[in-house]
């Protein structure tokens, strides 16, 4: 497939446009998990993906453990705090 011109640049184009609708939906999730329906800013989701962010970068996070971290985080400030 690598020597097939046309089959290269139609799946550069199918990858370009797989980026744009993950890029459109990261941007949508960002939106209304730090401004919910209330309208205030929730600075805890903040703090959250911020370290999640750095963590995965300068240690090297794996997604998973990531996820799960912070869903169980999340679950506990609801819980117990907000």
């Amino acid at each position: 497939m690598r020597g097939n011109e046309k089959m290269t640049s139609a799946l550069s184009a199918v990858t370009a446009a797989i980026v744009g609708v993950v890029l459109n939906l990261a941007v949508w999730f960002a939106l209304h998990v730090l401004w919910p329906t209330d309208g205030r800013f929730d600075w805890f989701a903040l703090a959250v993906a911020v370290v999640a962010f750095v963590g995965m970068l300068r240690w090297k996070w794996g997604v998973v453990p990531v996820v799960i971290g912070s869903g169980l985080l999340g679950l506990l400030y609801k819980t117990f705090v907000h």
